[in-house]
């Protein structure tokens, strides 16, 4: 489905206005056609992975971004609120991630 469509404009603005459509939820009293839609998010979940781009789209603490990792999610680490996104990590000038705010951030084996 394409994003501008008027299909999609609706469900959006119905189902997931505050969110995107991979955090989307079913919600009360969904119509089949959003059960449709919503059932195929499982299998994009599974099969999609990020395109990071500046990272300023990826929440850190929220967003499975940890690539080889079971979970894919950070775990069992304290959220630090001056670090939310992926950009927040790295150099985006010379494409190197922040050493120094990872090791402060994660354990060894999410580092």
């Amino acid at each position: 489905m394409r994003l501008d469509c008027l299909l999609a404009h609706v469900m959006k603005a119905k189902y997931y206005q505050m969110s995107s459509f991979i955090r989307a939820k079913l919600g009360s009293y969904p119509s089949y056609t959003w059960c449709s839609i919503l059932s195929t998010c499982r299998v994009i979940k599974e099969e999609d992975q990020w395109k990071v781009g500046s990272g300023a789209s990826i929440n850190i603490w929220r967003d499975p971004w940890l690539s080889g990792s079971r979970q894919a999610k950070v775990m069992g680490q304290c959220i630090n609120i001056n670090y939310s996104y992926i950009s927040d990590l790295s150099n985006m000038d010379s494409y190197t991630w922040k050493v120094d705010v990872l090791n402060r951030l994660f354990d060894n084996d999410q580092v």
